[in-house]
């Protein structure tokens, strides 16, 4: 059953260490198949950007496609490339925080802040052909967006000093097709369309996150309570919504169910300072991932907080951890025969 081979890839991960050794200068991707159930996650290809590359302080692996193409944030550019590194191709954009390629592959999407104070009227949309080429502006005072579709963007557009903007619909020239709404824009939660296109989910108060529909009529069709810290990350089957969520000091995550407009909790660390942070969805929607990274801080028991990633699965709530080790895990892909991640530099090389 598809369940049973999901679970033979948390289980190899679980229980897998991969040795540590003197710091990584690149970035590395990894992968874990089922079909062959290594030991350990096994290094695919050495990383992307060259040795000499500088990285900006606030981002490292904005996105990455199925084919394994990569985009970068360095320090006044974003880097878009190969995983072997070749087609190298520099953006230059400075400032990036977010980006997304295209569904199929051919343009990316860079948001961006062009000022040091964290006034929202500083953010800006870009696109680029993901070979590099064609960069162009396609909007001001507009937070990160997310594609529905290979020509149509959804984001936060005019937004005010407050954060506080529109919800927008846009093809790749920033032509807005429609509006859906007063909706906020923080520096980094982009609006979610859902797998079919159909839905929106969007922080629409400051503590209210909505489900509406992307039709011509604004519809609410779910809320939930909270305030979003990252981009909500729809389940394959279009049923339910990941969500990181600020807490005390923390950020937390949680599932909600669509259709019953239900929100369970997933996690909720006990340390001040502790994020945790949705990563991903099996395919078959039954299980979540969730990274938990430990800043320090005031520690809220005897017990001291350790960076991890671990899997849950939603129906029983057993919990599985993945990692022995400190390596932060970006632009995360689960297939039904692989789970792949990429690691940044500084990590052990393995």
């Amino acid at each position: 059953m598809r369940w049973v081979l999901l679970l033979g890839v948390v289980w190899v991960l679980a229980f897998a260490h991969v040795a540590g050794s003197a710091p990584s200068s690149r970035y590395v991707l990894w992968s874990t198949r089922s079909a062959s159930l290594p030991a350990a996650p096994a290094r695919l290809l050495p990383a992307d950007l060259p040795d000499d590359t500088r990285r900006g302080a606030s981002a490292d692996v904005l996105d990455r496609t199925t084919g394994g193409r990569l985009a970068v944030a360095a320090l006044d550019e974003v880097v878009i490339e190969n995983v072997d590194g070749s087609a190298r191709a520099a953006v230059p954009v400075a400032g990036v925080y977010d980006a997304r390629f295209s569904p199929d592959g051919s343009l990316l999407v860079l948001a961006s802040m062009d000022c040091p104070s964290r006034d929202y009227r500083c953010e800006n949309l870009s696109v680029v052909d993901s070979d590099g080429g064609n960069l162009h502006q396609i909007s001001s005072n507009a937070g990160a967006a997310r594609w529905l579709d290979d020509r149509t963007l959804a984001f936060v557009g005019d937004v005010s000093a407050a954060g506080v903007g529109t919800l927008e619909l846009a093809d790749p020239s920033g032509r807005v097709a429609r509006t859906l709404g007063r909706s906020f824009s923080y520096p980094y939660p982009a609006p979610a369309p859902s797998p079919n296109g159909q839905l929106i989910v969007g922080q629409c108060r400051a503590q209210l996150v909505c489900v509406i529909g992307a039709g011509s009529v604004k519809r609410v069709v779910a809320r939930f309570k909270g305030a979003l810290v990252e981009t909500p990350l729809w389940s394959p089957d279009g049923r339910r919504i990941a969500l990181t969520l600020a807490g005390n000091g923390t950020s937390k995550t949680a599932v909600g169910t669509i259709r019953t407009a239900s929100l369970v909790q997933v996690s909720s660390p006990a340390y001040i300072g502790t994020d945790d942070e949705v990563l991903g969805w099996s395919p078959d929607s039954r299980t979540i991932l969730v990274q938990r990274r430990c800043a320090g801080g005031l520690l809220a028991g005897p017990t001291p907080c350790r960076d991890q990633v671990f899997s849950e699965l939603l129906s029983t709530h057993a919990r599985h951890r993945l990692t022995r080790d400190d390596r932060r895990w970006e632009a995360v892909r689960w297939t039904r025969t692989s789970l792949s991640y990429v690691t940044p530099p500084g990590a052990p090389a393995g």
